[in-house]
């Protein structure tokens, strides 16, 4: 649980032991699978709750959490915060992005904070074979109008979650939600050239939810809206 209120008086009873204390705003409290607890708080607690199952990095190895009451993370921090944001979108979330930001936050439990040794998370160190960069980059190329999933990208390359994001950025130079996303975007800027392709045609042929959410998108990363962008092709046509 990450909280994101001010100052919180939180009661915590966890298999028999109670904790009481204030948590700011960037604390977390952590819980091994399957401990039973109760919680009460003084206000109102906006927070963001996260349940991650053992099997999450997909590479053999169960996560297995130790049980903190009360401490902070900087870097889990900053990717809860992500996490918040991403989710507060609703339907707009980027699929491929939500469960990258899991996973790193997963690695980084399993890292710092849990029973395992420190050496069962480190990522083999060089990046994808030429076959399984191809492999992915094809698969990505020809569903881009698909929902893709980090597991799915993973299996392709014959690889866990957290390996295959690793090498991906390693060889790419991007994160795997960053490159789809790029994709989909210049995908979308040939048929804004090309065709007299509805933005709603456009929006679902490219993988995003809506026209509103494509629209959005395109803004903030290209610039103009897909609207300008297709009037200033075809006034350069003319």
């Amino acid at each position: 649980m990450f909280n994101l209120s001010p100052v919180q008086a939180l009661r915590q009873t966890r298999e028999g032991r109670s904790f009481l204390s204030h948590m700011l705003h960037g604390d977390m409290t952590l819980m091994p699978y399957g401990i039973p607890s109760q919680w009460s708080w003084n206000s109102t607690c906006d927070r963001l709750d996260v349940i991650l199952s053992p099997d999450v990095l997909a590479d053999g190895n169960k996560l297995a959490a130790v049980d903190r009451f009360l401490f902070r993370d900087r870097e889990m921090e900053v990717i809860c915060h992500r996490l918040y944001q991403a989710v507060s979108l609703g339907g707009m979330a980027d699929r491929l992005y939500v469960e990258s930001l899991l996973t790193q936050l997963a690695v980084l439990i399993r890292r710092r904070h849990s029973t395992a040794s420190a050496e069962r998370g480190i990522p083999p160190s060089s990046g994808l074979t030429r076959i399984q960069a191809r492999r992915v980059l094809d698969y990505i190329e020809s569903h881009l109008s698909s929902e893709l999933t980090l597991g799915e990208l993973a299996r392709i390359a014959g690889l866990s979650l957290h390996h295959f994001a690793r090498m991906f950025k390693r060889t790419v130079g991007k994160a795997p939600h960053r490159y789809v996303l790029e994709r989909r975007l210049e995908r979308a800027k040939g048929m804004l050239r090309s065709t007299g392709t509805s933005l709603v045609e456009i929006s679902l042929s490219t993988g995003f939810s809506s026209q509103s959410h494509f629209t959005s998108t395109f803004r903030r990363l290209v610039g103009p809206t897909p609207t300008e962008f297709q009037a200033w092709g075809r006034n350069n046509r003319s």
